[in-house]
């Protein structure tokens, strides 16, 4: 499923990429933003986020997200957090004194306040107060209010619908801090595979399970909003293979008994299952072989903890393919710890720590670069028959756990 969103420029008086706005676009040859409201808006923000990835989208520069009466007013609007956007009030939201008490609401919790489309409204006085930043509409304001807006309060000006050079060289001399219009650019149109609401949860779950110290709660809730991982968690944990007693009959209870180690494993797998969007079931089960080869060499040559992490750089590294989304889009859009994403970057492996070398044997050892998997394994005092046995034992692991 694709999810389209158009940025559009907004320029520096150095005429550098100070900031993006995101518009609403229905599809890849949508010239404007169609149907207008608040579940474009809304739209917006999910397909920047979760389709295109933020990253990718606007890099580390703010975004202005266009807001109407009713997102403005839901809580919907704390979805994203405040040092991402700028909320910007559109021309169509009444300065009541209901709409200004939650604006100053949004500006202590650290909100960022832009005020659409002014052209000198002395009923929007109540807002414009509050803005940051303000967006004259050039085209339609009076030359009196295009002169005057920028010395009347303490915010920045933002001249767009700019479409000469001529016009652009007049609001930088009447002290615009900002620039947006035709003359610079027109909007880009970006689309990316836009992830179903039950593989974003399985993505965000596998980034705190990469974490150094996951939150056992964020887990917890994840998994029980899963149907089918709180099925096959409980499942395995009650199974006579994994050996325990007395059968857990809650997630928390069945985390717990297996300890964190045990969850980035099992849940890390079963979290998997389900992200393969490709359809493709050879890519999971490489995957998972990978994984948990990774896992065997790299508790062989560190530590347990260096084999969890490595069992999730064997998983993370399938992902691409899967999903359809470059690595480094998919590690941004996760939040994935530098520990993590590190395991996933190109490069020698002379001084790497045991995660991220176990990882690099498996992955060469799978793709038959036997020679290299041997080369980087011999300084740890692996032969290639241990890697065989390696490979062999993985295939099992893997088998078994999918047959419970």
């Amino acid at each position: 499923m694709e999810g389209y969103v158009a940025r559009r420029a907004i320029y520096d008086r150095n005429r550098k990429v100070a900031a993006y706005e995101l518009l609403y676009r229905g599809g890849a040859q949508a010239l404007t933003a169609g149907t207008p409201g608040d579940g474009a808006s809304e739209e917006v923000i999910s397909n920047g986020f979760f389709s295109v990835g933020w990253h990718t989208l606007v890099g580390d520069r703010p975004a202005l997200w266009n807001v109407g009466q009713a997102l403005l007013m839901s809580d919907k609007i704390l979805i994203i957090p405040p040092e991402r956007v700028y909320i910007e009030i559109l021309e169509t939201t009444d300065a009541s004194a209901e709409i200004v008490r939650r604006s100053q609401w949004l500006k202590r919790r650290g909100y960022r306040l832009v005020l659409d489309d002014y052209i000198g409204e002395a009923e929007r006085t109540p807002l414009l107060n509050l803005c940051d930043w303000v967006k004259v509409d050039w085209l339609a304001s009076e030359e009196r209010g295009r002169r005057e807006t920028p010395h009347l309060g303490r915010w920045k000006c933002l001249a767009e619908k700019v479409e000469t050079e001529q016009d652009l060289e007049l609001a930088m001399s009447l002290g615009y801090d900002y620039f947006q219009g035709y003359v610079l650019e027109r909007p880009q149109i970006m689309s990316g595979r836009k992830l179903p609401a039950a593989q974003r949860s399985r993505l965000m779950l596998i980034a705190e399970l990469g974490k150094a110290e996951p939150s056992l709660l964020r887990i917890e809730e994840a998994v029980s909003r899963d149907v089918d991982l709180t099925y096959k968690l409980l499942a395995w944990a009650n199974s006579a293979a994994a050996g325990r007693r007395h059968p857990a009959s809650t997630v928390r209870d069945a985390l717990l008994w297996m300890g964190l180690e045990k969850v980035r494993r099992f849940v890390g797998m079963f979290a998997m299952a389900g992200m393969n969007l490709s359809g493709n079931e050879e890519l999971l089960q490489k995957a998972l072989i990978r994984a948990r080869m990774s896992d065997l060499v790299a508790t062989a040559i560190g530590d347990t903890q260096e084999g969890g992490k490595a069992f999730l750089g064997g998983l993370l590294s399938m992902l691409d393919v899967m999903l359809s989304k470059p690595v480094e889009e998919i590690c941004m859009e996760m939040g994935l710890p530098d520990e993590v994403r590190g395991l996933l970057e190109d490069g020698g492996c002379g001084t790497c720590r045991a995660a991220k070398r176990g990882l690099r044997v498996a992955t060469a050892w799978q793709e038959g670069e036997e020679s290299a998997a041997e080369q980087m394994a011999h300084v740890k005092g692996m032969s290639a028959e241990d890697l065989s046995s390696y490979y062999l034992e993985s295939l099992v692991w893997v088998h078994e756990s999918q047959q419970g």
